[in-house]
């Protein structure tokens, strides 16, 4: 993470950050999507050092455009509607824009499965992807599985764990939830 982070460094595409949650909400713009960072510390020069995040530059006209193969066509204005994201927090911890694509890079992942949750964040990746010269994979967005109250079905909302020991049933169901035609019985 460190490397791409350099390169992009080196490029002159990523800024020091001083900013807390605080700052950030005081000047940014909400968006339907969330906050836009007003981009307070881009031009201040700041240092590299532990305390500060590390953001990139998303440019002028930073847009992206690309066909999810279920979700269809796709574009956003990243810089309208993301603006300057961080690629490394200021405790140290690399962000997940930056971590998967490196991750999918070193991998070779040419595919990408994901819930549809996680649309929004392939834009960023894409451009993160451009930037650092890696082959861009392409996107599938599955809708996600919901309980009866609309709640995501997940270890964060408490869902029911799978019998390891009897499988089937719950492949069934999700085999039906995809909306795939019942298999016939061998």
């Amino acid at each position: 993470y460190e490397a791409a982070l350099d390169t992009l460094r080196a490029a002159g595409h990523t800024y020091a950050c001083a900013c807390t949650r605080k700052d950030i909400l005081r000047t940014a713009r909400k968006t339907s999507a969330g906050y836009v960072y007003a981009g307070t510390c881009r031009n201040k020069g700041l240092p590299f050092s532990p305390g500060h995040a590390i953001r990139l530059k998303v440019g002028a006209a930073a847009q992206d455009a690309f066909n999810d193969a279920v979700q269809g066509p796709q574009a956003q204005d990243i810089t309208d509607e993301v603006g300057d994201f961080v690629l490394k927090r200021r405790d140290g911890l690399y962000a997940y824009q930056l971590a998967v694509v490196c991750d999918d890079d070193a991998q070779g992942v040419n595919e990408v499965v994901r819930g549809a949750d996680l649309l929004d964040n392939t834009s960023r990746q894409r451009l993160l992807q451009r930037l650092l010269c890696y082959s861009r994979p392409h996107y599938v967005h599955l809708p996600l599985a919901l309980n009866a109250a609309g709640d995501k079905l997940s270890k964060q909302t408490f869902a029911s764990a799978l019998d390891d020991k009897a499988p089937l049933p719950a492949l069934a169901a999700a085999w039906r939830f995809l909306g795939q035609k019942p298999l016939a019985k061998t």
